[in-house]
């Protein structure tokens, strides 16, 4: 057995031991991707798509398929992938309730005094 041959046997194992590490680094990758939240999804890619806006909460268990975004006094809606952007009420048809009114009035309660 020659001085190369004995290098290639001692170096296949370290090959198995370099596929097995990055098999494992995608999986912790892939892992880490999964456990990020939707609320923490939203809020990057709205950072991407709308830079200048300051979102100050982002709430995704209201509504299924929408996350609500609090950017100040104001108040709108986008699809979890922050593609779709819905600006006005989203009224709940069973319990016959304006979201977005009530939200408005806990975010500012003033505007149920001001309105009396």
């Amino acid at each position: 057995m020659s001085a190369i041959d004995r290098l290639r046997a001692l170096a296949r194992p370290s090959r198995l031991v370099v596929t097995a590490l990055l098999g494992l680094s995608a999986a912790g990758i892939a892992l880490a991707a999964d456990t990020t939240s939707p609320a923490d999804q939203v809020r990057l890619l709205l950072k991407t798509r709308l830079p200048k806006t300051l979102v100050t909460a982002i709430d995704c268990g209201k509504i299924n398929g929408l996350c609500e975004i609090t950017a100040g006094a104001n108040l709108f809606y986008v699809d979890t992938g922050a593609r779709f952007l819905v600006i006005g009420r989203i009224y709940d048809m069973q319990t016959r309730q304006d979201i977005t009114a009530a939200r408005l009035l806990e975010m500012n309660p003033d505007m149920l005094v001001g309105a009396a």
